[in-house]
Parts: structure tokens; sequence; C-alpha cells
């Protein structure tokens, strides 16, 4: 079986905002723990990716209009 990014992301915000376990979840949509595991690995290197490139972005903005 194959889901959209949207289902994916639906499933991992279950697990990160309401608390719920893995197992739960997979037992409650008939997923396999394994990818659901992967799918929270792929969220947090996104998340993480993404404050990372805000961050620069913030840095590059305050670098090229210095005050003072």
């Amino acid at each position: 079986r194959s889901f959209d990014a949207e289902f994916k992301l639906q499933i991992v915000q279950m697990i990160r905002e309401q608390s719920l376990s893995v197992a739960q979840v997979c037992r409650d949509h008939g997923l396999i723990d394994s990818a659901v595991r992967r799918w929270l690995e792929q969220f947090c290197r996104v998340r993480i990716h993404a404050h990372a490139v805000q961050t620069f972005k913030q840095r590059v903005r305050i670098n090229a209009h210095p005050t003072g």
C-alpha cells in the first residue's frame, strides 16, 4: 500500500500532538510499525532542516542589513 503525504502527516500529528503511541495508531489504522516510525523520522528530519533553513535566512538578513 502507498499513502499520500497528507495521510502520513495526519498519522505523525496523532502521535506527536495527541500523545498516542505508535502501537496504538498502527492498530487503529492497520499500519505497520516500521512504516510509521519511518514517517516520524522523516518528519523530524524535515522539521530540523526547515528550522536550519529559517535560521540561515534570518542570519543572512541580519548580515545583509547590519544595524548601528
